[in-house]
Formats: structure tokens, sequence, C-alpha cells
């Protein structure tokens, strides 16, 4: 057998011991022959004139070079990823590309030969972190994986999940009800355009809450939008009907009542002996000869009482009835005709 080493391709494959040049004839022994690269060659036997027969034709497959790192573009949440490989000359048989998300493992596929070169991952959950990894895969075996991808966090524009609060409400009592939605960057809460709570009802823009109590009696139509940096949602129109409370009473919300003691609390009052009264004595002789005949003029005396000297005002009743006397001492008032 004869051959031509300088024929064959290095780096598709090599044979130890060499091949002698020029289609000299093979010594005698056992010829290894190694895949190098993807490829292929011909193996036959030659005569010193270069003729050949028997030819044998060899390909050489080789498992994929590592996938260059993917590229992410993000629509909401769907990420579409693309890779290319890094030895374009691998294999003449297409590679197909896996591509695998972290976390949660959802995966998408592709071919070499597609266009575009790229696979998309959709139902990702808005806020959080995604990174991908690829790898290729042929008949000679799977490629190891690429490096991960950067980051990429899916974003999503609201939708409104809770929006029908109740129609009625009642003045004095407390009202509270929750708009949600979701989407992400989380959304915020406000009023639409011109409409109007119910007087005394307010819109926590973070939570969603509208609560208060309301203080005016009437119709209120409105509507809550959530929003973020991806879009809005707004609510139907709401109208709220504020009535006035029944059956009279005070119209405070029921919490706030203050519910009657469940016995009367009792009040002691200490029982009081009257005093004895008063004792008048007189002083000296019971007529004085000083005193005129028209009674007793005003002025100071002293009026034994209990026994006690007391001081004394003595003066007339009033022009009308000149004879009666006022006597006026100290926790005394006494009138005498």
């Amino acid at each position: 057998m004869a051959g031509n080493n300088s024929l064959l391709d290095s780096s598709i494959a090599t044979v130890s011991p060499s091949i002698p040049a020029n289609y000299a004839p093979w010594p005698n022994g056992v010829y290894t022959i190694t895949a190098v690269g993807p490829g292929s060659f011909n193996l036959g036997l030659c005569d010193a004139t270069g003729g050949c027969g028997g030819m044998l034709r060899f390909g050489v497959r080789v498992v994929p070079a590592t996938p260059t790192t993917p590229t992410v573009a993000l629509t909401d949440t769907t990420a579409t990823i693309s890779t290319l490989r890094s030895d374009a000359g691998a294999s003449s048989e297409p590679a197909s590309f896996l591509v695998t998300a972290t976390p949660g493992g959802a995966t998408c596929t592709f071919t070499r030969d597609d266009y575009p070169a790229s696979c998309l991952v959709s139902g990702l959950t808005a806020g959080t972190t995604y990174t991908f990894k690829s790898v290729a895969t042929n008949s000679a075996g799977t490629s190891d994986p690429s490096s991960a991808s950067a980051g990429v966090t899916p974003t999503l524009r609201p939708t409104l999940t809770a929006e029908t609060p109740p129609s009625t409400a009642t003045v004095g009592r407390f009202y509270s009800y929750t708009f949600a939605a979701s989407g992400y960057p989380v959304p915020g809460f406000s009023l639409v355009g011109d409409g109007a709570f119910p007087t005394g009802l307010t819109l926590d823009s973070v939570s969603g809450v509208l609560s208060g109590t309301p203080t005016e009696v009437g119709t209120f139509t409105f509507q809550v939008r959530a929003a973020n940096s991806e879009g809005s949602d707004r609510s139907p129109a709401t109208t709220v009907t504020v009535v006035a409370p029944t059956g009279g009473g005070d119209s405070a919300a029921p919490d706030e009542l203050t519910s009657p003691s469940s016995s009367p609390t009792v009040l002691t009052v200490p029982s009081v002996e009257p005093s004895a009264p008063a004792r008048l004595d007189p002083i000296g002789q019971a007529q004085n000869p000083n005193i005129p005949s028209g009674g007793l003029p005003a002025g100071g005396s002293v009026l034994l009482v209990n026994g006690q000297p007391v001081p004394m005002v003595v003066s007339p009743n009033s022009s009308s009835d000149p004879v009666a006397l006022v006597f006026k001492a100290p926790g005394l008032n006494m009138r005498l005709e």
C-alpha cells in the first residue's frame, strides 16, 4: 500500500507513524488515524504511479465548542435570547442550541441555521431577575455551557385586580375598600380626572386603600388609576351613594359608641343631723327704759346665742313697716314684729 501524507490535512486527522510521501510503499505495521477537527479525508490502496483503488472516505465530527454568552432582550415578561458558537467550523452538521433560564429552569431551542438565530422564553415573573446560559449539541455530543448572561428583570404594565368598592355608605359610619393591581415596578394609585370621592374619604396612593368616615349625604362618582413606568390601568366608573343614618341617635361608628354600664353607679350621701335651734337670751331686764316707744333704734347690740355673746345689728324692717325690726348676726337673720 502506498500513500501521500502531504494530501492529508493535519487539522482534520493525523496518521501515526507518518505515511511516506510521494506514494512510497507503506511499511508493514499498524497505523493509527487520530481525528483532530471537523472535516473529511479519503483512504485507499494506491500504486507507485498514483493510481488508487478501494478508496474510502472518512468524516470527522467533534462536539460543538462552547457557545458565546447569550444576549437577552425583554418585552414585558418575554425574553428573546440569541447566542453564537465560538467556532463556526465545528461541524458540517447544524448544531442545536438549548437556552435555560435561572431561576425557574424555563428553556427554548433554536438551530445554527435558523434565522434569526434566537428563541423566546415567555411567562417570566415580573420583578424577578433572570440570567440565561446556552449549550450547543450535535451528533457528537453537547458542549460545555456558556457563561451566564447579564441579569435582566421583566417589567409589566399594571392591571387592576380589585376595583369594585361597596356602592353605599352611611354618614358617620367608617368605610374602607382596598384597590389592588399587578405590575412591576409596583404601581401607585390615584383619582382619575374630575371624579370625587365621598366627602370624608381619602385614597392612599401606595396601598390603594380608600377609607374614612363620610360626612355628607350625596352621590359620588369616581375612577381610580393604577400606574407605573410601563403604563396604567383604570377602574370602571364607580358610584357610591352616601345616606343618612337611620333610627336616630348618635351616628358615630359602632366601634366608637360607649355601652352603658351594666349596673348604675350608687352615690352615698351621708346623713346630716339638724343642729339644735339657737336659743336667744335677753340681756339685763326685760324692759329697757332707754328704748323709745316707737321701737328699738337701729344700731349695734349683743345677743347671747347658746350662752355665747354674738354681735348683732338691729335695723328697721322697712319704711312701710317701721314697727318690725330685723336682727342680723353671724349665722342668724331674724325678723321681729
